[in-house]
C-alpha cells in the first residue's frame, strides 16, 4: 500500500462505496487491467473487499468495498493529510514572505 493509485482508490472507496469497478474507474481514470491490478493488492492486503452477484438484474456483477481495515487506514491517511497540509501551508507562508520582501 505506497501508491498514490492505491491511496485514490481506497479513499475513493472510503468516501463513496460500494462501488462497481466502472463506477470507480471513474472516479479514478485507468484501464481496466490496472485496476484490475492495483484491486488485488489492495485485497491481498485486506483493504479492500469484491463481492459478487450484489447488484440487482445482474449475476455477476462485482461491487468494491472497503474492510474495516480499510477503513483504519484511510482515517490514518487522513491524518496524514491533515498534518502534511500544515507543514505545506507553513511552507507557503515562508516563501510569500521571501517573496514579498
Amino acid at each position: 500500500f505506497t501508491k498514490n493509485i492505491d491511496v485514490g482508490i481506497l479513499g475513493e472507496l472510503a468516501l463513496r462505496g460500494p462501488l462497481r469497478p466502472r463506477d470507480l474507474r471513474d472516479a479514478v481514470p485507468m484501464p481496466s487491467g490496472a485496476l484490475t491490478r492495483h484491486l488485488d493488492h489492495l485485497e491481498e492486503g485486506g483493504l479492500v473487499a469484491r463481492s459478487y452477484g450484489r447488484v440487482a438484474g445482474d449475476r455477476r456483477a462485482i461491487t468494491l468495498s472497503v474492510t474495516e481495515e480499510g477503513r483504519r487506514v484511510a482515517w490514518a491517511m487522513v491524518l496524514v493529510l491533515e498534518e502534511t497540509s500544515v507543514g505545506l501551508r507553513e511552507i507557503i507562508d515562508e516563501v510569500r514572505a521571501l517573496l514579498d520582501e
